[in-house]
């Protein structure tokens, strides 16, 4: 973990010093691509999956915590879609957006539920729609969950249960996706969807 922090300069021209100067560190996603094994999708893919596994890309990428820190993390995307998810969140950096965690849903044996209670940030999982019989953005590695106790799916049902306490979106608290969010204006600037006003943690 590393925590970001100012860093003060003064210009000294023929002896004579210069007030503090303060510049605020902007962190880096600095991500790793890789294509992805079978054995790194064991539980979240499977044959007669959308896609081939050989299509998917595995992402080590930094984010910003709720600690103040910057942490490691790994996404499963798209190999097409990998500069679009880097970009979503070097933004999330850029603008102090704190991510819980930010497994694959490996971690949670393909369990999008239990990945969900974790309040892990997720992308890639070869499932359908909650509720439906179609399949999931997820299923073809182009969407996110971001946050999903603090932006949670609200159609029918609340997920997470503990999701309850942020159904009242004007009270503002870390890590929440509203429409003022800088998060969302970058997202909805740059070809992403969000399901909002009944998934508030999914973006495609």
């Amino acid at each position: 973990h590393a925590q970001l922090r100012p860093a003060r300069w003064r210009l000294v021209a023929e002896g004579v010093a210069s007030p503090d100067i303060t510049v605020q560190r902007l962190g880096l996603a600095r991500p790793t691509v890789r294509p992805v094994t079978q054995a790194d999708v064991t539980h979240s893919w499977r044959a007669g999956c959308p896609i081939h596994y050989s299509q998917l890309r595995l992402v080590d990428v930094n984010h910003y915590g709720f600690d103040g820190l910057m942490h490691r993390g790994q996404l499963v995307v798209q190999a097409k879609v990998v500069d679009r998810f880097v970009g979503l969140l070097q933004n999330t950096i850029d603008n102090r957006f704190p991510l819980r965690t930010l497994h694959t849903v490996e971690a949670f044996r393909g369990d999008d539920i239990a990945s969900g209670d974790a309040n892990n940030t997720s992308a890639f999982n070869c499932r359908m729609t909650t509720g439906g019989t179609r399949w999931s953005d997820h299923a073809y590695g182009v969407a996110i969950d971001i946050n999903p106790i603090e932006n949670p799916y609200t159609d029918g049902q609340i997920l997470p249960a503990a999701g309850k306490a942020y159904l009242d979106r004007t009270n503002l608290r870390p890590g929440m996706l509203t429409a003022a969010s800088p998060v969302i204006r970058y997202a909805l600037a740059n070809g992403w969807a969000w399901l909002s006003p009944y998934d508030f943690q999914h973006l495609e």
